[in-house]
C-alpha cells in the first residue's frame, strides 16, 4: 500500500513542479509610478496654515478675554485662568505706561523657569538673553484694542500684550516650546481627516511646521519628488510606486494543462490500484479469519468425538457429554457457516427476506433449547417472556438467526453476569425482541463499533472464544432487510439489544 501512496505523491510533486516551473518562466516584473499632484499640495498647504491661524486666533480671543478681566480694579482667579492656556507662565499690567500688579505661575510641568520682563533702562535684567525687555514708553502711546508680540533673544519666551482699556496694558509671558506643542497637537488632531483622505486615494505626503512634521506618513528611505509651502509650513511628497508581476498567460497555462494532464493520470492510477489492493486485501482478510474461526470447532469436535470413542464401553455417561458437546459445536458451526454465507450474499446480491406464516414464540424459545445446556453449562440463568400473540407473517428464518447471534454474544462474553432475560412485546405495529444480560458490558469506546463487521465486543473476553466477528453486523443487515432494525439501548444496569420489526398477522 506505501508504494502505491508513494507514486501519488510522486506523480502529484511533479505536477506542483511544472506549475512552478510555468509560474517563473511566466514572471515579468514591473513597476508604476504616477506624479505627485502639485494642486493637491497646495491644498493641503492652505489646509494646515488655516488650522494653524484659527488656533492662533481663538488663542488670542481667549487672552484678550482674560485681559479685560485682569484690568478690572479687583480682578478674580487670575492664576486659575492662565493655567488654561497652554505655555502662559505670567500676566503683567501696566498703567499709562507704569508696571502695576503681576501674575506669576511657578513650578508649571515641564516648563522653564520663567524669564524676567523688565522695561528698558528701569531694570537690568540677570540673564540678558532669556528676558523679555519693554522698549522704554513703548506702553504710554497705545490706545484701546492695539496689541502686538516682544521676542527675548534666545527665543524661548515671548510677551504677547493686548490694550483692554484706554492706558491699561496686558502683556502675557508665553513660553514659546510649550505653546508650539500644544498648537501642533490641535492641528495634528484637526488635520488628520484630510490627510487620511489624501493616505486613502493613495498619495504619501507629510505636511511639515518650522521642519517639525505634523501630519502624513512618507517614505524614509525615498527623497521626495515634489515639495511646496509658504514660510514655515511645507508640504512633502512622493511619487506613487507600484511594483508587481506581469504574466506571459499562454506559457503559464501551457504549464497548468500539463500539470493537470500528468496529475489526472496520477489519480486514475492510484485509485485504480488502491481498488484492487483493498479488493484484495479483503478477500484474504476474510478467508483468513473465517478459516481461521471455523478450525476452532471442528478442533473441539474432532476433540470430544475422540474422547467419546475412548470412553463409549466404559464411561457411557461421559461419552454421552462428549458427544453432547459435539452437537453443539456442530451447531455453532453451522451457524457460524450461516453468518459467513450471509454476509457472502450482502455483497453479491443482497440480503432477501422470506415472510412466513409462524408463532415468533416458538421460533425464539427453539433457539433458547439450542442453547441451554450450554448455559446450564455456565450456570447462566435464563428468564423468558413470550408474548403470546398467536401466528404472524415474519421471516422465521432471519429472527431465529438473529436471536442466536445475540444468546451466542451472551454466552460467549457475558457469562459473568449469570444471566440472560430474552422478551417478546408487541408495541403498537411493532414486534419487539429484547435480548439483555448483566454482564461486563461494552465499553462506551466500542458501543458506536459493535456493529461493524468484525468487530469483537471484548477483546480480553474473545481469547479461546470462537466467532467470526460477522454476528452483529449481520444481525443488524437481517433486520433492515426485515423492514426494521436492531439496536443497542443505553441502560446503566445491563446490556439490552433490541430488534423491532413490522408487524403482520396472518
Amino acid at each position: 500500500m506505501g508504494k502505491i501512496y508513494f507514486g501519488l505523491v510522486l506523480t502529484l510533486l511533479v505536477s506542483l513542479l511544472v506549475i512552478l516551473a510555468g509560474a517563473l518562466l511566466s514572471r515579468r516584473p514591473m513597476t508604476r509610478v504616477t506624479g505627485v499632484d502639485r494642486e493637491l499640495l497646495q491644498d493641503l498647504v492652505i489646509e494646515i496654515e488655516t488650522l494653524i491661524l484659527a488656533w492662533e486666533k481663538e488663542r488670542e480671543e481667549g487672552l484678550e478675554s482674560l485681559a479685560f478681566q485682569i484690568s478690572r480694579p479687583l480682578p478674580e482667579e487670575v492664576e486659575e485662568q492662565l493655567t488654561g492656556f497652554a505655555g502662559v507662565r505670567g500676566a503683567f499690567l501696566y498703567r499709562d505706561g507704569r508696571p502695576g500688579k503681576k501674575w506669576i505661575l511657578l513650578g508649571a510641568l515641564d516648563s522653564r523657569t520663567p524669564a524676567e520682563v523688565v522695561v528698558e533702562d528701569r531694570k537690568t535684567p540677570l540673564i540678558r538673553e532669556r528676558a523679555v525687555v519693554i522698549p522704554k514708553g513703548m506702553f504710554e502711546g497705545v490706545t484701546f484694542g492695539q496689541s502686538g508680540q516682544i521676542d527675548n533673544d534666545e527665543g524661548t519666551f515671548h510677551g504677547w500684550w493686548f490694550s483692554p482699556l484706554q492706558g491699561s496694558v496686558v502683556l502675557f509671558l508665553v513660553e514659546n516650546e510649550v505653546m508650539e506643542d500644544v498648537m501642533l497637537a490641535a492641528v495634528r488632531e484637526s488635520g488628520r481627516e484630510a490627510f487620511s483622505r489624501v493616505q486613502l486615494a493613495g498619495e504619501v505626503m507629510v505636511g511639515s511646521y518650522q521642519g517639525v512634521d505634523v501630519l502624513g506618513e512618507g517614505h524614509a528611505e525615498r527623497q521626495a519628488a515634489m515639495e511646496t509651502g509658504r514660510g514655515d509650513i511645507s508640504v512633502r511628497a512622493w511619487d506613487r510606486r507600484v511594483s508587481g508581476s506581469e504574466f506571459h498567460w499562454d506559457t503559464m497555462f501551457g504549464a497548468m494543462g500539463l500539470a493537470v494532464v500528468i496529475a489526472g493520470m496520477g489519480l486514475v492510477l492510484f485509485f485504480s490500484q488502491r481498488r484492487t489492493w483493498h479488493e484484495s486485501e479483503s478477500r484474504v482478510s476474510f478467508v483468513n479469519r473465517v478459516s481461521h474461526e471455523l478450525g476452532t470447532p471442528l478442533t473441539n469436535m474432532t476433540l470430544n468425538l475422540e474422547l467419546a470413542s475412548r470412553s463409549l464401553r466404559s464411561k457411557p455417561e461421559l461419552a454421552g457429554q462428549r458427544l453432547e458437546k459435539v452437537r453443539e459445536e456442530v451447531s455453532r458451526l453451522g451457524r457460524m457457516v450461516t453468518n459467513v454465507l450471509t454476509h457472502s450474499k450482502k455483497g453479491r446480491e443482497g440480503i432477501q427476506s422470506r415472510r412466513v406464516t409462524c408463532d415468533p414464540d416458538l421460533v425464539i424459545s427453539g433457539v433458547i433449547e439450542q442453547f441451554r445446556p450450554a448455559l446450564e453449562r455456565r450456570e447462566i440463568e435464563v428468564e423468558w417472556k413470550p408474548v403470546g400473540a398467536g401466528e404472524m407473517l415474519v421471516d422465521a428464518d432471519s429472527l431465529s438467526q438473529v436471536v442466536w447471534n445475540l444468546i451466542s454474544n451472551v454466552e460467549k462474553y457475558a457469562s459473568s453476569g449469570k444471566w440472560l432475560g430474552v422478551s417478546v412485546e408487541i408495541d403498537g405495529e411493532d414486534l419487539k425482541v429484547r435480548v439483555c444480560d448483566r454482564g461486563e458490558g461494552i465499553a462506551k469506546g466500542k458501543r458506536g463499533r459493535v456493529f461493524n463487521p468484525f468487530e469483537r465486543l471484548q477483546d480480553t473476553a474473545s481469547e479461546g472464544v470462537s466467532g467470526t466477528g460477522l454476528g452483529l453486523s449481520i444481525s443488524r443487515d437481517l433486520a433492515a432487510a426485515m423492514g426494521g432494525e436492531l439496536d443497542l439501548v443505553e441502560d446503566p444496569e445491563m446490556t439490552i439489544f433490541e430488534l423491532t420489526i413490522p408487524m403482520k398477522k396472518r
